[in-house]
């Protein structure tokens, strides 16, 4: 299964990392099931409630809601325009000076299920190249999963084509 998502740049510094895996649901409404985490170092084990934060804390901290909201936003785009070819956003996460969690990378898995006839197995991956270049900038990745969509659709209208019985064309542009 491939996958589409984003990376948003993070000023750097000691964090935690949170990978979020599909499952149940946290308290944004995304849906998880185990969380793995890359251990604390000191400046990671601030106190959640801590309340003076210094100048480069506060902008740290306004760079990670940036890019938390970014994140989200380009993998719910992505998720959106993959319909029923892509699954839950995932996203990483990484723990800010006031000890709440942001989103700084996400991916949405895509694919094609198996046993879908060519016709379909083409709309299929016609829809999963646009979903991989729906957002604003698309990353390499996403545009290395459209070449990859476009290709197997490209395959799979071939496909479909020598099966034509009456020699005729099909058109897939719906």
């Amino acid at each position: 299964m491939s996958s589409i998502g984003s990376v948003i740049a993070t000023p750097h510094g000691p964090a935690r990392v949170v990978t979020v895996m599909p499952g149940s649901v946290d308290e944004a409404g995304q849906k998880i099931s185990r969380v793995l985490t890359t251990p604390l170092s000191q400046a990671g084990t601030q106190a959640a409630g801590e309340k003076d934060l210094s100048q480069s804390e506060r902008q740290n901290l306004k760079q990670l809601q940036s890019a938390d909201r970014a994140v989200k936003a380009e993998e719910r785009k992505h998720a959106a325009v993959a319909g029923a070819y892509g699954g839950a956003p995932q996203y990483q996460y990484v723990q800010g000076p006031d000890g709440k969690f942001y989103a700084v990378a996400g991916k949405v898995d895509v694919g094609v299920p198996a046993n879908t006839s060519d016709e379909d197995a083409a709309r299929a991956h016609k829809a999963i190249a646009a979903a991989a270049t729906s957002v604003s900038t698309p990353s390499s990745a996403d545009f290395s999963a459209a070449a990859q969509a476009h290709r197997k659709a490209v395959e799979a209208y071939a496909q479909a084509g020598s099966r034509d019985d009456h020699g005729g064309l099909y058109d897939f542009s719906g």
